[in-house]
């Protein structure tokens, strides 16, 4: 199968399944032309014994079950023997005749053995006429079969046939017990991660050359400049979140602003392909480096030994060939080579890169959809990326992964600056100064193009807003000799080219089309230059690079926002009178960046911005929205609109849905932070608003007397619960000392409270060792007027060595009860001034339980992780008297740091752990990506008997430790990020099978389970989630999890399989259900996006006045459903209307 030598389609292996579940079921082996084999193995064979009388009636009962003429049978036979023989010409004799002559052919003792055969088919020699037509006999003497058939069916690769053969044997015996099915690419995919084998070409493909051109050819170009690097191993790599399907992009979305990012859901395309990204679909705005990301991983998979074939989707719609013609007709005829692409994905060393989906038409996109659907079902498990700018553009299968490429963050900046303008110290933060300063320029230095170009232009120091960045960037395109040294372009006039180009654009525009047909090109050139040749302004603007062809009959803009730009002037200069009219397409691309430029480049948007404050907006407030975004980019307003838009943005402010919540948060940031605006500023007190910007507001003004205001502001009141002050911290920790004497005075107002006591303690905790005076720490833990907790905290402040009184302190908070005694207690000993074996010595105490000390460990292990001083977990295992469950913590804490003897270790004594410690160990997998240690941690594991809650425990543990990466927290918890596919993510399959067998399980403990097991990717399991889901949803509330959660977990895996309940029940499930099950329910109807989903959704908004909560989740997916589907929400009373836009 991995064989990339020519073979005929019906000899060409494309998937295997070992143990089918099938009559004949040693294996089956489906080939290029669709046939099937069905074998069956015997070392030995004797005509007299079970496995005879067996043999021939599942012949039988094959050939009635779904067996096509192409399929085939076969017998192989271990040993030579006179049977085998007989059976041989038994099969071959039938050739060419009828029954009866066949059966004449035969010799006597033939006719015996067809006899016996008959006896065992009803007596019927039709029955064994039927079965000899479509069986052959193969012999494979087992002693000889490495000898004689490894030439025959190992390929050329990186190690001896002999190597190559065990790999794959040792993969087969493995997937025997659960069926598993193989096809080139997965297994392919194992060979690579798991043997380290890269299988060889034929020679005459030319694959060697092809490798190195599409190596030469991955550069990094910045548009309209002479910068040119190859991509080598400078590549920037870009950071991917997994994307949310039911975000529909709109004028908010395409220059990011301030919000909030969770890492957990980050996909490293550095591993595409692997077993666990073998389709995926990139998603991203325009200048994010789409195409230069196709031509990094192209480099990257053919400097590995694969085969990228980079596919521009423009081409490949003009060229209206099918995937596969094309691959072998164009690609192969561009670079001059022999490459038989059909064998190359049969083996898995293709991988397809289709570029640019977006920039195609709608129809012609549904067909490139297409005949991408039917290449992957003709080349099972081929592996292929596709890019596209809004996701809106394509309804992918259910199981591809989809991700969007992020914005450039803080910490992004330097390697950037690095890479274009080495050697110049500094640059980096002054440059980060200026994004802070100016947040319209911020959002778009943050797309990788446009601070490519900032930092090659050396426009760092300039008073740029975005719009002059773009007009710089146009300006190298109209402008080229001005920039760089070029050939002398022809004599048309610049201006007149940038007339038409913004002509091209708006009309472009008008059809909701990116990129313009050349009629339409020379349909503006006829218009506004009558006297010009077609053919030369069409050849001048594509010189430039402000148009590039796109196959024969089209041509774009370098990228989309330049159209959209381009666009918003024509839209100024010739149609001002439309703007009004227009507006309502704010939500719907691609218009929406284009209004949004008109606005904020209109000289005098003022009667436009009435219009809009004056209309009823929706109910997503898209009106409001677009004005703070166009004010925060620079539109001209005067006071009295500024102060009104401010006071609605502001009214709003943390009060509606989530998606939308985060929008109106970057507004506040960016367009009413500086100035302060006076509505926000009266609203920086309210600790709800704590995580919506209130820190980063604070901290552009570096203000102290606004600060501590706003800090005493979020201090009056019950406090019990603020416990954090988010991004708010910063701030605090510049302050030091004034802030720390505020929570010391808050402390002392009610000293007897003790949740009070806990919230301070956890303030001053959070604050960085060194910013608050060590003497005021110090004072403030001798004050025995304050509680335990909050003099603890101060005192790991204080910069003191460990006295007698402060470790009686210590003592007493640990042996208490509670979260906070024993946080305080950690916060004190992790004062640098605290040595190792005082630790040790304190943590041992006679006087503290020894659960609780564990607990004090964790928290101390935590507070040092937070400070950058994981090395002290070393010291603990270093010592001669940690205890073994202390040992067996810090262990784990370690190998969070990478200390990979630690886990071994651990391993070690698996087979002595609790099953908690035993969960916390099998956790830590995707920090060890090493098949042999899972291996031995399995097999530890199923050696010992575990009880019902042991076996959950540990089974949750296994699936998530060998499919995510735990940052600890804690014992078996933590944050999750994505981890590269586990070598030995499949170990576990037989212990999982034998786990759900067992009979001791409640429903919903059998439905956890079970959706480990197909998290995990246990095969075969699925099938089984759908009834269970059913029976746990049919039973009383005492009969399910507690907060609905395992329930919602479960509805979205049925969606991701295809089994998801119809959706009639999916709204009486929202309607009725828990708010963790309801809101899973709620995005599983999103994800349906028609018009029957929406109303679904605004019923079941009606139905739940009281769930505030829940209303939230509904609109929040709502919107981007309405905007796909052109809907326009408002509110009548209490019920929700909607009109078409």
């Amino acid at each position: 199968m991995i064989d990339p030598r020519e073979r005929p389609r019906h000899d060409q292996p494309v998937e295997v399944r070992i143990e089918a579940p099938q009559s004949v079921d040693d294996f089956v082996v489906q080939f290029a032309d669709g046939g099937r084999r069905f074998f069956q193995v015997k070392l030995s064979l004797d005509a007299n014994g079970l496995a005879w009388k067996a043999l021939w009636p599942s012949f039988l009962r094959q050939l009635e079950t779904n067996f096509t003429s192409d399929d085939r049978l076969e017998l192989v036979l271990g040993a030579s023997s006179s049977l085998a023989s007989q059976l041989s010409e038994i099969t071959k004799r039938h050739e060419g005749s009828d029954l009866n002559e066949w059966h004449n052919r035969l010799t006597n003792g033939q006719r015996r053995l067809v006899s016996s055969i008959q006896e065992l088919l009803s007596n019927d020699i039709q029955n064994v006429w039927r079965v000899v037509k479509h069986l052959d006999i193969s012999i494979w003497p087992a002693d000889c079969l490495v000898r004689d058939f490894l030439p025959q069916w190992m390929p050329l690769s990186t190690v001896p046939s002999t190597i190559l053969f065990k790999a794959l044997t040792d993969m087969v015996w493995e997937g025997a017990h659960v069926r598993m099915r193989f096809d080139g690419a997965t297994l392919y995919d194992r060979l690579r991660s798991e043997a380290l084998i890269i299988v060889s070409d034929p020679s005459n493909w030319g694959s060697a050359k092809y490798r190195d051109a599409i190596a030469a050819l991955s550069m990094i170009e910045v548009p309209g400049t002479e910068f040119s690097h190859q991509l080598e191993g400078a590549y920037l790599w870009p950071k991917c979140l997994r994307y949310d399907r039911d975000r529909q992009p709109d004028f908010d979305d395409d220059l990011p602003g301030w919000r909030n990012i969770h890492e957990e859901a980050l996909v490293d395309l550095c591993d595409f392909p692997s077993i666990d990204l073998g389709a995926v679909v990139v998603i991203a705005g325009p200048g994010f480096g789409k195409t230069t990301l196709v031509h990094a991983i192209a480099r990257k998979v053919a400097l590995t030994g694969l085969l990228p074939a980079i596919v521009p989707i423009t081409k490949l719609s003009d060229s209206d060939l099918s995937i596969a013609d094309y691959l072998s007709q164009k690609l192969n005829g561009e670079f001059d080579v022999r490459i038989d692409w059909r064998a190359a994905a049969n083996a898995g060393a293709l991988v397809l890169l289709l570029d640019g989906l977006d920039e195609v038409s709608n129809d012609r996109r549904t067909l490139i959809l297409e005949r991408l659907r039917v290449y992957c079902a003709t080349h099972s498990g081929v592996r292929w990326l596709m890019t596209v700018r809004d996701a809106a553009a394509l309804s992918p299968p259910r199981d591809v992964t989809m991700v969007e490429l992020m914005p450039l963050r803080d910490e992004d900046i330097a390697p950037y600056v690095d890479f274009y303008r080495p050697g110049e110290p500094g640059l980096a933060q002054t440059l980060l100064d200026r994004i802070d300063a100016r947040p319209d320029l911020a959002h778009l230095v943050r797309i990788p193009i446009f601070l490519a170009l900032l930092l090659v232009m050396r426009q760092e120091h300039e008073d740029l807003r975005r719009s002059d960045l773009l007009d710089s960037y146009l300006e190298t395109l109209f402008r080229p000799s001005a920039f760089k040294s070029t050939q002398k372009f022809d004599p048309i006039d610049t201006t007149m080219l940038r007339r038409i180009a913004e002509h091209a654009a708006f009309d472009a525009l008008e059809t909701d089309t990116l990129g313009l047909s050349i009629r339409g090109l020379d349909r503006c050139i006829r218009d506004l230059a009558p006297a010009l040749r077609t053919d030369d302004v069409r050849e001048a603007l594509i010189r430039r690079g402000v148009l590039r062809r796109e196959g024969l009959v089209r041509l774009a803009f370098p990228f989309p926002i330049v159209q959209e730009y381009l666009a918003s002037a024509e839209l100024l200069e010739s149609h001002l009178d439309q703007l009004a009219q227009r507006l309502f397409k704010i939500a719907k691309r691609p218009w929406a960046q284009a209004i949004q430029f008109a606005l904020e480049r209109h000289p005098d948007p003022g009667s436009l911005i009435d219009e809009i404050l004056e209309q009823e907006d929706d109910v997503f407030h898209t009106g409001l929205r677009l004005l703070g975004r166009c004010l925060a980019n620079g539109m001209t307003v005067t006071n009295e609109q500024r102060q009104s838009i401010g006071d609605r943005i502001t009214e709003i402010w943390g009060n509606v849905s989530w998606r939308t919540s985060r929008l109106i948060d970057g507004i506040i940031v960016d367009a009413f932070s500086l100035p302060l605006h006076s509505a926000v500023r009266a609203r920086l007190g309210e600790r709800h608003l704590l995580h919506n910007g209130i820190g980063t507001i604070l901290a552009r003004h570096r203000d102290a007397s606004l600060t501590l205001a706003v800090l005493s502001e979020l201090l009056d009141g019950d406090i019990e619960h603020m416990l954090n002050i988010s991004d708010l911290q910063q701030e605090v920790n510049r302050l030091g000392t004034s802030a720390f004497d505020l929570y010391i005075a808050r402390s002392r107002l009610f000293p007897r409270k003790v949740e009070d006591g806990q919230a301070i303690s956890c303030l001053i905790g959070h604050m960085s060792i060194g910013c608050v005076d060590k003497d005021v720490a110090f004072a403030a833990a001798s004050d025995e007027t304050l509680p335990l907790e909050v003099r603890l905290v101060a005192w790991s402040h204080s910069m003191r060595k460990l006295e007698p009184a402060i470790e009686e302190l210590i003592v007493l908070a640990m042996a208490s009860d509670g979260y906070h005694s024993r946080a305080s207690a950690a916060q004190a000993l992790s004062s640098p001034q605290a040595d190792t074996a005082s630790i040790l010595r304190l943590l041992r105490s006679p006087q503290v339980p020894e659960e609780q000390a564990l607990q004090t460990m964790e928290h101390l292990i935590g507070d040092w992780g937070k400070v950058g001083r994981s090395d002290k977990v070393n010291e603990l295992l270093a010592a001669e008297d940690i205890s073994e469950k202390m040992r067996d913590i810090a262990s784990l804490y370690a190998v969070n740091s990478g200390n990979l003897e630690a886990f071994d270790t651990l391993l070690d004594r698996i087979h002595l752990m609790s099953a908690d410690m035993v969960s916390g160990t099998v956790i830590m997998f995707g920090h060890v990506l090493d098949r042999s240690r899972v291996d031995r941690a399995v097999s530890a594991i199923a050696r010992r008997r575990w009880e019902t809650g042991d076996r959950l425990l540990i089974a949750g543990s296994l699936s998530t430790g060998l499919t995510y990466r735990l940052n600890m927290m804690g014992v078996a918890s933590g944050t999750l990020e994505p981890s590269p596919p586990h070598p030995g993510r499949t170990i576990p399959f037989s212990l999982f099978e034998q786990w759900i067998a067992q009979a001791d399980y409640k429903p919903h403990e059998h439905l956890r389970l079970t959706l480990d097991a197909v998290r995990l990717g246990v095969p075969g399991i699925a099938k089984s989630l759908r009834p269970l889901f059913d029976s746990v949803i049919a039973m009383p509330a005492s009969g399910k999890s507690a907060d609905g959660s395992l329930e919602g977990s479960a509805v979205e895996a049925l969606y991701t399989i295809g089994d998801s309940p119809p959706l009639i029940e999916l709204e009486r499930l929202a309607s009725s259900g828990t708010y963790n099950f309801a809101s899973r329910v709620v995005g599983v109807i999103a994800k349906g996006g028609t018009m029957i989903e929406a109303e679904t959704l605004m019923r079941i908004y009606e139905a739940v006045p009281s769930k505030k909560m829940l209303r939230s989740v509904i609109m929040g997916v709502l919107e981007p459903l309405a905007g796909r589907l052109g809907l326009r929400i408002t509110f009548n009373g209490e019920k929700l209307t909607t009109k078409s836009i």
